[in-house]
């Protein structure tokens, strides 16, 4: 459903190659220029009320972190930071919201989008220590019995940080996690 004033239209241009690549270096050199290592990021004002400095992978920084170094890796934009410095406070600040926001009980769970699963994954691409894949493993560990069936919360959260995980540190617990 298109909402309007909150979308806009597509425009009919020619595909441009050049047209893209720039555009994509501007939006990610426009994120790290506007980074505050304390405050993350504001919000969107079309995010529905998200406060700013959120840090969830879904609408915050966890996701625009992994996002700018993706990008940065698969050399579609040059524009990079590192972003280590800001780990650990991101890493708390995830698991502090989702202990007060998550739905009762779900503390201890995993969730890649909401929690600090999501946070122990980018740092593990970006500062890779037993430590933190423990931390990952633990989370998808905990969602095993969870009936929840969806991204956000659930088991497949925890499938896509195992098949991460698998391909970043080619332990065999990630593949025997979820896959035969």
């Amino acid at each position: 459903m298109i909402v309007l004033g909150r979308h806009r239209p597509l425009a009919q241009d020619a595909w441009s190659e050049l047209a893209v690549r720039a555009a994509i270096e501007e939006i990610a050199t426009d994120a790290i220029d506007h980074f505050d290592p304390d405050g993350f990021w504001p919000g969107h004002p079309s995010d529905d009320g998200v406060a700013d400095g959120n840090p969830s992978f879904y609408w915050g920084a966890t996701g625009v972190i992994w996002a700018l170094d993706y990008l940065h890796r698969i050399g579609a934009a040059s524009a990079t930071t590192d972003f280590r410095p800001v780990l650990t406070k991101l890493l708390e600040r995830t698991r502090a919201a989702f202990e007060t926001s998550s739905p009762k009980d779900y503390a201890k769970h995993g969730s890649l989008l909401f929690g600090d699963m999501g946070a122990a994954l980018v740092a593990m691409r970006l500062a890779p220590t037993a430590v933190l894949a423990d931390l990952v493993h633990t989370r998808a560990e905990a969602n095993i019995g969870l009936p929840i069936r969806e991204l956000m919360w659930g088991m497949p959260g925890s499938m896509i940080a195992a098949i991460h995980m698998a391909e970043m540190t080619r332990d065999t617990r990630w593949r025997g996690r979820f896959w035969g």
